[in-house]
């Protein structure tokens, strides 16, 4: 039973190297290749600003990851992202929103 989980642990992590690579890739194609993006010059700007960001951020995930498998307790934090209190409760809770609506 160890070794299969040993297996499914190595699976796993072979997976998520896997999909960081792909997410470089179509970040960088995204970013670099003006021809992919066809739609209005503001939808390629923010599509170009996001795969971008993609970019630069998924060497610090790499990190992350890799400091979380050896257990790492703020490598796990920055893998998982940040989380702020106003996440947990629902949108328009506050009085003032609900009479204006929400934004």
């Amino acid at each position: 039973m160890i070794s299969g989980s040993c297996t499914r642990l190595e699976q796993r992590r072979r997976e998520r190297r896997a999909l960081l690579v792909i997410t470089c890739v179509a970040g960088g194609l995204t970013f670099a290749d003006d021809g992919i993006l066809t739609g209005p010059a503001a939808m390629n700007g923010s599509a170009r600003g996001r795969a971008l960001l993609l970019v630069l951020t998924a060497p610090v995930m790499a990190v992350a990851m890799a400091l979380a498998a050896r257990g790492w307790l703020r490598a796990i934090v920055v893998w998982l992202g940040p989380w702020h209190p106003s996440c947990a409760t629902p949108r328009c809770s506050c009085p003032q929103r609900l009479s204006t609506g929400c934004s």
